[in-house]
């Protein structure tokens, strides 16, 4: 009759114990009064601390790593590919179509009293930000 393997603790359960044996570990190493207390302690490491449980732990890391790098890489490369699209999309700041469309703005703006061009500049920037907004894929065209 084979010999029954004790229950496997989950990987939490199993850094709580880790994590607590070695804080007791080294509150009592920091007092120098608990030695058989001590060894006791570090009796219990052998197998907390065994290659098993080790390699269990080591395991678990590296899948929830290599679960990130992948997520981050995905969103990375969306995010790139928006860019992308959107620069397809929206002229130059110092293009034609911007230098219009600012002007328009400069003009309606002006309707009631003058703008300097320093204003004006600063218009422009802020202009070029709100244009890039409402020329985003799937903006582009649609009236709200």
């Amino acid at each position: 009759m084979p010999m029954k393997q004790p229950e496997q603790k989950t990987i939490d359960e199993l850094l709580k114990q880790m994590g607590g044996l070695a804080d007791e570990i080294i509150e009592l190493s920091e007092d120098g009064h608990y030695r058989d207390r001590l060894i006791n302690l570090y009796d219990r490491a052998d197998t907390v601390f065994g290659a098993v449980n080790i390699k269990r732990v080591l395991d678990v890391y590296e899948s929830d790593k290599k679960a990130l790098m992948g997520s981050a890489k995905h969103y990375q490369k969306r995010a790139e590919e928006a860019e992308k699209k959107l620069q397809q999309v929206i002229p130059e700041v110092g293009s034609f179509e911007v230098n219009n469309a600012a002007w328009k703005l400069h003009d309606m703006l002006t309707e009631y009293g003058p703008l300097n061009g320093h204003q004006f500049n600063n218009l422009k920037g802020c202009f070029y930000e709100a244009l890039k907004v409402c020329l985003q894929p799937g903006l582009a065209g649609k009236t709200g």
